[in-house]
């Protein structure tokens, strides 16, 4: 029989319904105080017994199982949202490293995370593999990656007899 959860004072929701228990609920806040560790949350959560043999893995055990639960993370994000840890205030943090010229260590940091997310980094092990080679010998050997890729008949071949589509 799956187990019932009734909002109580002890418990809470999630914006989309989902009544959490009081320890789940501890759980994430737990979660996000000690900044993504798990299993730390869980040993404050569920008040796990540290003198047992094993007492760590049991906490990881439960921070593994609840960190596979959509609505435990939906908990997590409604918290982080509510925290100055949100997405405008990193945005605005990371707005700040980028602008700012006293710190050149934290700014390259910057630009660096704003160019990975804006997807402006090649693939390293692709670049390396062209670097310093000509035009006519670069352009050779794309056209043979790119056969590679998709096949030297251009991604188009017969069926051989017997075989399924």
């Amino acid at each position: 029989m799956p187990k019932v959860t009734r909002e109580t004072p002890l418990t809470s929701k999630t914006k989309d319904g989902h009544i959490l228990t009081e320890q789940e609920t501890l759980f994430c806040e737990m979660y996000v105080i000690n900044l993504g560790n798990g299993t730390e949350a869980a040993l404050e959560a569920y008040d796990i017994d540290t003198s047992k043999v094993g007492y760590k893995n049991t906490a990881k055990s439960i921070a593994c199982e609840n960190l596979r639960k959509p609505y435990i993370l939906v908990k997590i994000r409604e918290i982080l949202d509510l925290s100055e840890l949100n997405d405008e205030t990193v945005d605005t943090e990371l707005n700040f490293l980028v602008k700012q010229s006293s710190d050149l260590h934290a700014k390259k940091g910057g630009i660096d995370i704003y160019n990975k997310i804006k997807g402006r980094y090649a693939d390293t092990t692709i670049k390396h593999k062209f670097e310093g080679i000509s035009d006519e010998e670069l352009e050779e050997r794309l056209a043979k990656e790119i056969a590679e890729i998709i096949g030297n008949d251009g991604g188009v071949r017969e069926k051989k007899e017997g075989e399924s589509s």
